[in-house]
C-alpha cells in the first residue's frame, strides 16, 4: 500500500479529512498518528510517564 492509499484508508476508517499538505508531511507513523489525533480533536502531545509506587 502506498502513502496515499494509506491516508485514504485512514480517512475512511476515522471519518476525518486530511488534507494533502498535511498527508506530505507525515514520514514516520508517528507522524501519521500525530494527524489522526489532530484531525479527531485530540491533543497530540504523548503522555508522561512517571515512576510510582
Amino acid at each position: 500500500m502506498d502513502s496515499v492509499e494509506l491516508v485514504m484508508a485512514v480517512e475512511e476508517a476515522f471519518g476525518i479529512a486530511i488534507s494533502d499538505q498535511d498527508a506530505s508531511t507525515a514520514k514516520t507513523a508517528g507522524d501519521l498518528r500525530d494527524l489522526i489525533l489532530r484531525a479527531c480533536g485530540t491533543k497530540t502531545s504523548r503522555p508522561t510517564l512517571t515512576k510510582s509506587g
